[in-house]
């Protein structure tokens, strides 16, 4: 998640266009919510006696998602890429989520049940970018 968090906070502060103060708060408001997400799972971590990561190099290698490269991008291909990312992210909180379960951890799978409705309502709205106007 920090991996997403690290390009909603690019698109921040790269977005331009006539829909720019928009998408400006909208990127503003994904990654401050990633930003809250990350901190409850590695809190939970600590809970279950885990060290949570914050090495850079460390969470690059552990995350679902890969760094979208550097460089400046075009509105519509941020968002394409915020997209795919969030749809990689929902994929991978169901498969979590059937192994928490699977531990009978009742704590982290409403921990990630929360954060895929987040993640899934995230995507939603990048969606709605993404279609044509009415």
């Amino acid at each position: 998640m920090l991996v997403l968090y690290q390009q909603y906070h690019k698109h921040h502060w790269l977005v331009e266009g006539p829909q720019f103060r928009d998408l400006h708060l909208f990127f503003e408001e994904h990654y401050n919510q990633l930003h809250g997400i990350y901190d409850q799972f590695a809190e939970r971590l600590t809970v279950l006696g885990v060290i949570p990561t914050c090495h850079p190099t460390n969470i690059v290698s552990l995350s679902y998602i890969q760094h979208e490269e550097e460089g400046v991008y075009s509105v519509r291909d941020m968002i394409k890429n915020d997209l795919e990312a969030e749809k990689q992210i929902a994929i991978e909180l169901r498969k979590t989520f059937k192994e928490a379960h699977a531990e009978g951890d009742v704590a982290t799978c409403y921990l990630l049940q929360e954060t895929a409705f987040k993640t899934e309502d995230r995507a939603q709205h990048l969606q709605h970018f993404l279609e044509d106007d009415t």
